[in-house]
């Protein structure tokens, strides 16, 4: 048989089990957030802030922070690789740090003299310490390098990265799970036409559904780093 029919036929079964993961893990996290909501005596509580629901979440970007710290590290065949699991620490740490609100601890009422104002008068005013301003702003372009230069890094990986159907089809699936979660979050704050408890359960849900699935996939990109090196 012609090799290249051979990939397509693997990449298609790959593809079907993914789509069929994708959709048992759907059911069971409905079922598991319905069978919680009945049971806990909470109920619609526990998808209040730093509650049952979010605390899982908090859990999966963690994971996907260490998958990809050690994937840095043990895992990675080439420099730009290793720069692509920075890129994806960042992004797993920071999307981590979000979901504690750590954002809202770091001002002045918490950190004292250290904290930091997200408003451009804080960064102008003259009674505000040249020396934590240059910290902060040293801080954001660390951060800023940490998310450009590995873009500038993995060019060359757009390929592999491609070919790799089951990261393919779970990263935009996490993607979307994230990005409904921010509408209901943002968006939707003010909506009247969806009950509170049930906007902030779907919020929550799709919440931990994007993290997990962003789990996921980047346990088949190293799978599918590991197995392009071996095959080298």
């Amino acid at each position: 048989m012609n090799q290249s029919v051979e990939e397509n036929i693997l990449r298609s079964g790959i593809r079907k089990r993914t789509i069929i993961f994708i959709c048992a893990f759907v059911a069971v996290l409905i079922a598991a957030v319905v069978l919680a909501i009945k049971i806990h005596p909470k109920g619609f509580g526990i998808f209040d802030e730093h509650d049952s629901v979010e605390s899982v979440s908090v859990c999966f970007w963690f994971l996907t922070t260490l998958t990809c710290g050690l994937s840095c590290i043990f895992v990675a065949p080439t420099v730009a690789w290793r720069w692509c699991f920075v890129w994806l620490l960042v992004l797993s740490g920071l999307a981590a740090l979000r979901e504690l609100d750590i954002h809202e601890v770091l001002n002045p009422e918490t950190l004292g003299d250290w904290g930091v104002r997200y408003r451009i008068d804080w960064w102008i005013a003259a009674d505000t310490s040249i020396l934590v301003r240059g910290l902060w702003a040293l801080v954001a372009l660390v951060l800023l390098f940490l998310l450009l230069y590995p873009l500038k890094q993995a060019k060359t990986l757009w390929r592999p990265i491609r070919e790799n159907v089951s990261f393919m089809i779970l990263l935009p699936v996490a993607l979307a799970g994230l990005a409904t979660g921010y509408i209901c979050d943002d968006v939707l704050r003010e909506a009247q036409f969806i009950s509170s408890n049930l906007k902030r359960a779907i919020e929550e849900t799709s919440e931990l559904f994007g993290a997990a699935l962003m789990f996921c996939s980047m346990v088949a990109l190293v799978g599918g780093v590991k197995k392009t090196s071996s095959d080298s």
